[in-house]
């Protein structure tokens, strides 16, 4: 790889690690659902594209310097930043699989979600030390197969524009 080809390639990564942490915060201040602390799961479209615009390396980057960021910005470190890294450490090892095996953008961003949020509630037994919070689960597999969906369309259609676009030049 050239030395101008690192640089595009880190300039991208930048800005896509800026736009997760953006997302991120953004995100952390929406309570938008009943079940506290979830989210829709905006920063993970970035980690999504990341993957397959990179590789998972780089996917496992952004997601976890967008967990510690977000954690450390919005002052919430605690229960919440450890279901949370759990759920991005978990998200992006089955997507980063899936992906290997073919799957589509939609349907790997759609069990990434479902991953994510068993991750965070594996993770959330012991911390909070109840397992009363499995509960939880029964309205966050909805959700998140929907915003799993959403999320998958939506990286789909960007990862199109954006190798039409390459073409072009």
């Amino acid at each position: 790889m050239t030395s101008s080809k690192k640089t595009k390639k880190m300039i991208m990564l930048a800005n896509l690690t800026a736009l997760a942490i953006v997302l991120g915060l953004i995100e952390s201040r929406l309570e938008l659902v009943v079940v506290p602390g979830a989210k829709l799961g905006l920063a993970n479209l970035v980690v999504l594209v990341v993957l397959y615009m990179f590789s998972y390396k780089e996917a496992y980057i952004v997601s976890l310097t967008r967990v510690f960021l977000v954690a450390i910005l919005s002052g919430v470190i605690g229960p919440t930043f450890w279901m949370g890294f759990a759920g991005s450490v978990l998200s992006t090892t089955v997507m980063s699989l899936l992906k290997k095996l073919k799957f589509g953008t939609i349907l790997v961003s759609l069990i990434g979600s479902i991953s994510h949020q068993i991750g965070q509630i594996i993770i959330g037994i012991f911390v909070l030390g109840t397992s009363e919070i499995a509960m939880y689960l029964y309205i966050m597999i909805p959700l998140g197969v929907i915003t799993g969906i959403v999320i998958g369309l939506i990286a789909e259609k960007f990862l199109i524009h954006y190798q039409d676009k390459n073409k072009e030049e």
